[in-house]
This record gives C-alpha cells, sequence and structure tokens, in this order.
C-alpha cells in the first residue's frame, strides 16, 4: 500500500474515532514505543457530559426517531427523559412501570433495553428488542419534527408535442403542456394546477384544474383546503368544487394505515400517445414505445371517479378504456379515524348551474373486525344519506353500505331510491391467491350520484352518453393467482356497466398469464371490450423478453404479436435499455409488422439533464410518419436564487453546501450541486425520512464535509433546506520528531495556540495538520507522567528533505 494511502487510511480512522467515540477506554500500553505516550483523552473520554439538560438526537435499533431535550445526571447510569416524550419513540407503553414520574430514567428500564450516549456526535443510541416495539410505528416520525421548511416558490412542468402525418397528407398534431405551481408562505401553501393543449386544427384550450391555499394540521392528522379542488372523501363519488374542505391526509398515518393508487396497464401497438382522464380533465399524457406499458404514478384528483384511458396510435387508430377506481372504503386499524367535511359550490365541467352543498363522511375502526362509515351530502335540489360497515372475516374482508338520495329536478319533481355497494377482497397466502369484487353497485331506477343529480337539473346542456348514464349495475372483478415456484401467475380482471334508460351495456375483461423459462420472461393476455355504443374488440398477445448486454449496459430484447377475430393482427421486435455516464440515456427501438404487409420503424429515447429531462419519439411506415418531443422538470425559487430539477415533482429540498461544487446528491450523477455547492432535490417523501448524501469523491479541491449525509423530514409540499459544513482549509504534511531526535508518538493530536486542534501525528512520525495557510506554530500534546505539549515554530511544509524538531 502506497505510503500516503496508508497514511490517510489511518488519519481517517483517528478522525472517526473523534468524533464517534464509545465509552469504552483505550490501553496506550498495547502501543508499541513512544506511541504510549499518545494523549488519546480526547479520543476515550470524549463520552462524557457534564450535568445538565442537552438536546439530543435518539436512535432506536439505529432508526432516527427525533431530537429531544434530555436530562443528563450521569452520563452512563442516569439519562432522563421525559415520560411524553418516551411515548414517542416507539417503544410500547408496557415497559415503563407504574410510576407517575414526570421523567424516565432510561437505565432503570428492561435490563434488555440498553442507551449509550454518543457525547461526540450529541446522540443517544437506545438497544430495544423486537418484541418491545410497537411495530406499527415502523419507519414513522413524530409530528413534532416535521419540517415546514423555508419561504419560496415552485413549478413543476410535463410538456409534450406529438405529431403525425399520414401518406394521403392528412396531418394532425397535439401539444399538451400540464403545471402545477404553488407559493410557500410562513407555513401556508398556495397551489395552482393547470394545462395547455392545442390541436393545428386550431383548437387551444387553457384549462386551470385546481387552486387553493392549504395547511397541514397534525393534531387532526388532516389538511385545511380553501379554494377549487376535488373532495376527497372515500365513500361518495370525488366532485370538484369551489369552497373549503377539511379532511384527512392519510400520508400522515404510519404506513401500515394507508391506502393505495391504481396502476394502468395496457397495450400500445405503435408509437401511441396515452392520455389519461377523471372527470372529464386530463390529467396525465405521454408518448410510449410499443409494448405493454403499466402507469404507476399517476395522482387521481379524488379518491372517487374511473379513470378513462385512450391509446391513439401513430396510425391515427384508437384504443378507450376504463380503469375501475371504486370509493369503496378500507378497513381501519382500531381506534383510527378517516374524516371529510366539505362546503362551497359544486363545479361540474361544461354545466351553467353550480349548487351549493356541503358533504361530510367518517370512518372509524371499532375493531381489528369491524369498521363503521357514515355520509351525507346537503344541498338545495339533494339530499343523501350513507350508511354502511367494513367486516373482516375469516372468509375475507367485507364491506357493505346502503345509500339514499333525494333529487328534486327542474319541474318540481323529486325522485328517491336508493344505491346498494358490495365489496369484497381476500388474499390467500398459501395458495397466493387474491381475491377482490370491487365492488357490486345497484342503484334503483330514483337513485342519482350528486353529478348526475346537476346534470339531470341542467340536462339541456348536457346529453346523454354512456359515460354520463344514469348508471343501473356495476360490476368490477380483479382475481390473480401464483401458480408455483415454476407454473408462473394467473391474472383475470372484468367490468360490467348498465344503464337505466337503455339496453347498451359496457363491458370490459381480460386475463392474462406469466411465467419464466430460464431467463426469458413470457406472456399471455386475452381482452375483450365493448363499449356503450355496442363497439366490441376481442385481442390475444403473446409477449417474450429477453435480458441482453450491449457495450456493458443492461438491456431487454422484446418481441410480442397479436391476433384479432382470430386471425394474425400484428407483432413488434424490439431493444430497450440505459446508457451513458449515471444511465442518463434511456432508449427503445421497435419494428413493428402488421397485418396488412405495413411495417414500422420506431424509436423513443429520453436523457437526463441536471435541470431537465428530455425525451423524443420517431416513427416510420409506408402509411405513415410520426414524431414528438417531450420535456419535464421542476423549478424552485427562495432568497438565495433559482434552482432547476430534472424531474417534477411538489415536495422538495435544496441543498446548500459552499464549496462543495458539482457533488453528486443521493449517488445520482444527473442530480448534482451547482458551482456554488448548491442544489434541489424533487422527489421527497412527505412525513417521512429522506436522507440527503452528497458524494464527497466527486468534490473538486482540497475540501471535507463536517458529515456528508443529513436527514430531513418534510411537510406535503415544503421546500426544506439542508446546509452542509465545508471545511475548506488546505491540507499540511510534514516531517517532525522529538527535541533528542525521536519520533513523536503515533495518533498525538495537533492544536495551534489557541489550543484549536488541526490534526494529528501519523505513521513515521509525519504530522498531519488542515489550516486556512501554513501554520506558523503547532503544539503537539504529549502523555506522560505528567501531560505536556512541545511546540513546532514555522514548521517546513515538506518531505522530501528536513525534519521539524518539537521542543
Amino acid at each position: 500500500m502506497p505510503p500516503r494511502t496508508f497514511l490517510s487510511c489511518a488519519i481517517s480512522s483517528l478522525l472517526c474515532l473523534s468524533c464517534c467515540a464509545k465509552a469504552e477506554t483505550f490501553n496506550t500500553q498495547f502501543l508499541a514505543g513512544s506511541a504510549a505516550q499518545s494523549d488519546l483523552s480526547r479520543v476515550y473520554q470524549g463520552n462524557s457530559l457534564l450535568p445538565g439538560d442537552y438536546s439530543l438526537d435518539i436512535y432506536v435499533n439505529e432508526e432516527w426517531k427525533g431530537r429531544f431535550a434530555v436530562d443528563v445526571r450521569d452520563s452512563e447510569r442516569d439519562l432522563r427523559l421525559k415520560k411524553k416524550d418516551f411515548l414517542r419513540l416507539g417503544i410500547k407503553p408496557q415497559v415503563l412501570s407504574k410510576s407517575r414520574a414526570g421523567k424516565i430514567n432510561l437505565a432503570t428500564l428492561n435490563p434488555m433495553i440498553r442507551a449509550h450516549l454518543d457525547a461526540g456526535r450529541l446522540a443517544l443510541n437506545m438497544t430495544v428488542p423486537q418484541a418491545t416495539l410497537d411495530s406499527k410505528w415502523r419507519d414513522y416520525v413524530d409530528p413534532a419534527f416535521w419540517d415546514r421548511g423555508v419561504n419560496g416558490a415552485m413549478l413543476s412542468w410535463q410538456a409534450n408535442y406529438y405529431r403525425s402525418a399520414l401518406r394521403h397528407g392528412q396531418s394532425e398534431g397535439n401539444g399538451y403542456a400540464s403545471f402545477n405551481s404553488g407559493i410557500n408562505l410562513f407555513g401556508w401553501q398556495l397551489r395552482d394546477s393547470s394545462s395547455y393543449s392545442y390541436s393545428r386544427r386550431g383548437q387551444a384550450h387553457w384549462n386551470n384544474n385546481t387552486r387553493y391555499i392549504q395547511r397541514g394540521l397534525a393534531r387532526v392528522d388532516g389538511l385545511l383546503r380553501v379554494g377549487e379542488s376535488y373532495t376527497r372523501s372515500g365513500l361518495f363519488d370525488s366532485i370538484r368544487f369551489r369552497g373549503m374542505s377539511l379532511a384527512s391526509d392519510i400520508r400522515m398515518l404510519p404506513d401500515a394505515m394507508q391506502g393505495f393508487a391504481p396502476i394502468v396497464r395496457g397495450m400500445a401497438q405503435t408509437n401511441a400517445l396515452v392520455t389519461v382522464r377523471q372527470n372529464e380533465v386530463i390529467i396525465w399524457q405521454q408518448n410510449v414505445a410499443p409494448g405493454a406499458f403499466a402507469i404507476d404514478d399517476i395522482l387521481p384528483t379524488g379518491s372517487g371517479g374511473d379513470l378513462q384511458v385512450e391509446i391513439a396510435e401513430a396510425d391515427g387508430r384508437s384504443q378507450r378504456f376504463i380503469v375501475p377506481f371504486s370509493s369503496v372504503p378500507n378497513m381501519l386499524k382500531a381506534g383510527v379515524w378517516q374524516y371529510d367535511v366539505t362546503a362551497g359550490e359544486a363545479q361540474v365541467t361544461g354545466l351553467g348551474q353550480h349548487p351549493g352543498f356541503a358533504q361530510g363522511t367518517l370512518q372509524y375502526g371499532f375493531s381489528n373486525l369491524i369498521t363503521g362509515y357514515s355520509g351525507t351530502i346537503l344541498s338545495p335540489h339533494y339530499q343523501s344519506m350513507l350508511a354502511g360497515a367494513g367486516l373482516n372475516l375469516a372468509l375475507g374482508v367485507l364491506s357493505l353500505d346502503v345509500t339514499h338520495a333525494s333529487t328534486r329536478q327542474r319541474n318540481g319533481r323529486r325522485s328517491e331510491g336508493e344505491s346498494v355497494k358490495l365489496g369484497y377482497s381476500k388474499y390467500v397466502q398459501q395458495s397466493g391467491t387474491s381475491f377482490s369484487l370491487a365492488a357490486y353497485r345497484y342503484s334503483t331506477q330514483g337513485y342519482y350520484t350528486f353529478e348526475e343529480a346537476i346534470q339531470r337539473y341542467d340536462a339541456k346542456n348536457m346529453p346523454w352518453s354512456p359515460e354520463r348514464g344514469h348508471q343501473k349495475n356495476s360490476f368490477n372483478l380483479n382475481f390473480s393467482q401464483r401458480l408455483g415456484a415454476d407454473a408462473g401467475a394467473l391474472y383475470v380482471t372484468g367490468t360490467l356497466r348498465d344503464y337505466w334508460g337503455s339496453t347498451r351495456q359496457a363491458r370490459e375483461y381480460q386475463m392474462g398469464y406469466s411465467n419464466s423459462l430460464g431467463r426469458v420472461n413470457y406472456s399471455l393476455a386475452l381482452s375483450r371490450t365493448r363499449d356503450g355504443w355496442g363497439e366490441h374488440e376481442t385481442r390475444l398477445s403473446v409477449g417474450l423478453s429477453i435480458p441482453l448486454s450491449v457495450g456493458n449496459m443492461p438491456a431487454w430484447l422484446t418481441a410480442n404479436a397479436a391476433f384479432e377475430k382470430r386471425r394474425y393482427s400484428d407483432s413488434n421486435i424490439g431493444v430497450s435499455g440505459t446508457a451513458g455516464d449515471s444511465n442518463r440515456w434511456s432508449y427503445n427501438a421497435n419494428f413493428t409488422h402488421r397485418r396488412q404487409g405495413h411495417a414500422t420503424a420506431s424509436l423513443n429515447t429520453s436523457y437526463k439533464a441536471s435541470a431537465s429531462t428530455f425525451s423524443g419519439s420517431w416513427s416510420q411506415s409506408s402509411e405513415y410518419q410520426q414524431a414528438g418531443i417531450g420535456l419535464s422538470g421542476s423549478l424552485v425559487a427562495w432568497r438565495d436564487g433559482v434552482l432547476l430539477a430534472n424531474q417534477a415533482g411538489d415536495t422538495f429540498n435544496i441543498v446548500d453546501a459552499p464549496g462543495a461544487s458539482y457533488a453528486a446528491i443521493n449517488n445520482d450523477g444527473t442530480d448534482r450541486t451547482n458551482a456554488d455547492g448548491k442544489g434541489l432535490v424533487s422527489s421527497l417523501s412527505p412525513y417521512r425520512k429522506n436522507a440527503i448524501v452528497l458524494d464527497t469523491s466527486t468534490l473538486e479541491g482540497d475540501i471535507a464535509l463536517d458529515s456528508n449525509r443529513k436527514e430531513v423530514v418534510p411537510w406535503a409540499g415544503a421546500i426544506t433546506l439542508t446546509r452542509f459544513t465545508v471545511d475548506r482549509r488546505h491540507s499540511f504534511i510534514f516531517r517532525a520528531a522529538l527535541a533528542n531526535g525521536r519520533p513523536l508518538p503515533f495518533g498525538t493530536e495537533v492544536t495551534d495556540s489557541r489550543a484549536r486542534t488541526l490534526g494529528y501525528v501519523g505513521q513515521g512520525s509525519l504530522v498531519f495538520v488542515r489550516s486556512n495557510s501554513a501554520p506558523s506554530r503547532v503544539l503537539v500534546h504529549i502523555a506522560g507522567n505528567s501531560n505536556h505539549a512541545c511546540a513546532i515554530d514555522r514548521p517546513v511544509i515538506t518531505l522530501k528533505a528536513g525534519i521539524n524538531r518539537c521542543f
């Protein structure tokens, strides 16, 4: 090992000892020669604190729980924590004695619970048996430590332009851009969600989806919102409104108590444009490559309302289907509340009527077996009441509720009816079977939802369609089954809808099978759709996926074939993967063939720059030509400037490390600090710990960090700030010896004349120090019969010749 490398390792080890010291002393008798005289007291005695109150970071089994006030009376035998703070550590309260003392001595708890003080880091490390922990609070951080962040403004965007031209000259171009902007001020958040759509046919439209001001309230685990938004109850269908709401924010609860978001799956036959709508509003749009796709990053605007998916193929064809997003309530753990209180005016797209209304819902977990829920909607022309329960039975989770609604029409006549919803889900772990009926719903002829009632009252502006019809029956089925370690997996999904006053039905069925043979993955899928107008399509597809390596970079070879009406329809073969530094490039190249003999070549690619992500698509056939471009990213403006990120986000962290220029953040080579040492992280998880790590190996120049890792727990939508302290001092190495010519003791501390630590003595009597400039005088602290220090005046900074004497 080269001497300088060994020296660096030795000095790094000493520095680690100085900041992460343990309570045990170090026996200097194990050191040979004069090294036994090293004064290591600052290493092994640094774990003692004088009695008093300290603000310490507490870790339970290495998991950070927050910063608490600790009464240190004895560093080893008497560490006291307020009882209310102890109960926030996620430890079962049964470990406490029946004493009502205001403070708990951590050293007198169960002998299996150990508390160790790390004075160097001002941290208290607790080791707790797993059985003593309350598992539901795992990874949960107490609201007292959630960070509301700094004042600032933000903007996230996703934009794309898609153009296709047929051989006969007809062409179509579509542009779409979505913007989520906001201002954070004193803990309040102003938010605006808008989009712009453009068509070459002359249609351009700016749409404002939501605009509101909000603030999180930890005491009620909820979010207060004023403005234009969507109701978020899990019982009634979501509806856009203008007014005020106070509703539970499930993200504030521990992970085990949270819900899910829908995943949209489908099959594109060309470079296609996928558009997802909810309540007639576009909430997601992007180009996809030929083949199967799964979209798992959609954030629905409410907790009710199906997702309408459209796949616009490059050759002009279009597929449409619905992803059910039912409002069947979930079971809640015992003692957990979920609520929603809303008051305002309904804002249904395309209607001139905006009736005022009030809505309230409540869910409560009575026990592990029963969850009860109820709700009401009150409006001048509409009233409804809902009551139901969820049952956690041995045969599965069953929910049943009944809603009664009364609707007054424009002519004064009143319609009354009921809607019954039945939900069921079951997962059999032993067999890997997952079955859900979410859900069956039957509505009598006189029953209307709130949105249907508004549409009916304003019927002159709203012609009937299957999507807006008066629904009678709705049936959603989801079934999946693992068939064994080597037998693959099977899934079946289905949807059936019919409407009062019409014989039309909408039906959708999908079933599929997937497995692997060695490194080759293969799948089969069969789907049949029938919309409300009677149009139907049956499609069988077969797919293969084989892992490859292209230039030492991972890649996949995929092949798919599809059949319609028992005949071959189309097929494609493609290669996809990543390339470049930090996988900045991603690509997907495909060759597609259709039954009519048309062949298409297509390419999709994206590039992650530091400030934005760029994407592009191109395809060419004898029938058409297509091209598309896309752009996404985020921007945050605060008191010290403007920062950019290559991903759209909502909760941000600003990294401020002056002097740490172009350092990689969180081991992602595409996210780096700028020339001033500032960077932006756009993908934080609210109410959870987020590690912010700087890669010190990428730092330029002779600088070091006090710590390259910090943690932040943000409120949703916050702009948090993480500061890193950078040591810009220069490194100096020189040889030295005692006055009698003997080497200096290894590990001895070196300070300046003001007792400020500069460094340590390394192997071979080399002195390593960090200072703003070459030191004029250093002190070497030596331990013997009596502690003393020798001094080196004006040391000669060289390794080639000369030894500095320490007198």
